[in-house]
This record gives C-alpha cells, sequence and structure tokens, in this order.
C-alpha cells in the first residue's frame, strides 16, 4: 500500500477494494481481495468476509470477478491445493453468486 502512495500505476487503497469500470455497454465490478488473511487468518479477515459477501450481493454490474493472490485450486508450482479456507468460504461465496474469480500466485494454466 505505501508504493501507491508514490507509483500512480499501483493502486491498492486497502487491504480489500473495489471497483467498476465500464467496457463498451456493460459494466464489470472488479473486487480485490486480500487472500493471505483468509489462508492464514489474519488482517481483519472476518470483516473482509463480511465485507465481500455485501459487496457481491449488492452488485448490480453485468460481470462481477474477484481477484486475489492466492489460487483456490491448483496443480501448479503452488499446489495441488485442496484444502484450504479458500475452498471452504470463498469458493462457495463464488459459486453461490455466479462470481468469476482470477489470482496471480501461479503462472501456469489452473
Amino acid at each position: 500500500m505505501e508504493l501507491s502512495k508514490h507509483e500512480p500505476r499501483w493502486y491498492q487503497p486497502y487491504l480489500w477494494y473495489d471497483y467498476i469500470e465500464k467496457v463498451g455497454d456493460h459494466s464489470v465490478h472488479f473486487v480485490v481481495i486480500d487472500t493471505e488473511a483468509y489462508q492464514q487468518h489474519i488482517n481483519n479477515y472476518t470483516l473482509m468476509e463480511t465485507w465481500l459477501d455485501d459487496t457481491l450481493r449488492a452488485s448490480t454490474a453485468d460481470w462481477k470477478i474477484v481477484v486475489g493472490h492466492r489460487n483456490i485450486y491448483s496443480a501448479g508450482l503452488h499446489g495441488p491445493v485442496t484444502d484450504s479456507t479458500l475452498v471452504h468460504t470463498l469458493l462457495h461465496l463464488l459459486i453461490s453468486l455466479d462470481v468469476f474469480y482470477t489470482f496471480s500466485q501461479d503462472s501456469g494454466f489452473d
């Protein structure tokens, strides 16, 4: 977050945040979360869970995309991940609200 004060290309106002972009006639709601908080139970992760649920349910965007660092499932370098907090909590929410999830940890085709 400190880098965002000095580098305009780096935007991270908080450990979790959201923004909406217009793409043609459609809207895309990006919701950025702290997946380390989920994995390690730190940084007020229960507050983030509530915020995430409320934010996604209230969104009227055409597309909803949750962005995190950690993968939910993986067969890549940092996997296989099959039994994690992300599987047991985040995945259920994403499926129930029909939300797309993308991540950056493994640089493969997970």
